[in-house]
């Protein structure tokens, strides 16, 4: 009935819940959560303390009014002890008891190790199902995608060869999130540096300079040489 989602930050787990929303509202089949109402909260834009209390009041209205309800929930990791953990998933099983409501979670996996593992009401109520980072041909096809989106908004045209390369320098020099967020955080990067740069396509090579922006690595000469080391084995 309820779900948690566990994975690394940036690795699509929010884009996981709206596919499968998405497939199930377009599908021929029959729809299971016909009836239910999709809502989403991201915990952090709570605040303080303050917006913590008042989220049982603020929650039960909301739910009460739209019920039954799919609510997903964003950065559980707002909660920093393992008193105020225990205190959430109480809250949220209380509520699943009162109103027609239905919980997607999702944590990262030192969260969960270290807080939902051990805490009973949520390895009773809340069925862990683990997100693991997707092969390098369907990034591919994710960075396609959303390419359209960013050469729309930015005005510039995205060379498709950045793509593959892109992946591999990712995994390579810059590790802060996962695939494929960090891949379309720095392909969004690339091209507002083109944009303003004056330039209406973006190439490997301004992906190449964002990332030596950031790590303070020379990555246009490795990426040279490596190159050259491969068009040598080739031959």
């Amino acid at each position: 009935n309820n779900v948690l989602l566990v994975g690394e930050q940036g690795i699509g787990k929010k884009a996981v819940v709206l596919a499968l929303i998405k497939k199930l509202q377009a599908s021929d089949f029959g729809n299971p959560l016909k009836d239910f109402t999709f809502l989403t909260l991201d915990l952090q834009s709570l605040g303080g303390l303050a917006g913590r209390e008042n989220l049982g009041k603020l929650l039960e209205i909301e739910l009460k009014q739209k019920s039954p309800v799919v609510l997903l929930l964003e950065n559980i990791e707002i909660f920093k002890t393992k008193e105020e953990v225990s205190l959430f998933t109480n809250f949220l099983y209380n509520l699943s008891l009162a109103i027609q409501t239905r919980f997607i979670l999702l944590a990262t996996p030192g969260f969960y190790n270290q807080f939902l593992q051990s805490e009973s009401l949520a390895s009773q109520n809340f069925e862990k199902i683990t997100v693991a980072e997707m092969p390098p041909d369907q990034m591919d096809a994710i960075l396609a995608s959303v390419s359209g989106n960013i050469e729309k908004f930015h005005k510039v045209k995205i060379n498709p060869k950045i793509f593959e390369d892109l992946i591999t320098l990712c995994k390579r020099y810059v590790k802060e999130r996962a695939l494929p967020e960090q891949a379309i955080s720095l392909l969004e990067e690339s091209a507002s540096d083109a944009a303003v740069s004056g330039r209406t396509q973006v190439e490997p090579e301004d992906v190449l300079k964002i990332i030596s922006q950031k790590t303070g690595v020379p990555v246009t000469s490795l990426t040279v040489s490596e190159k050259e080391k491969l068009l040598h084995l080739e031959a």
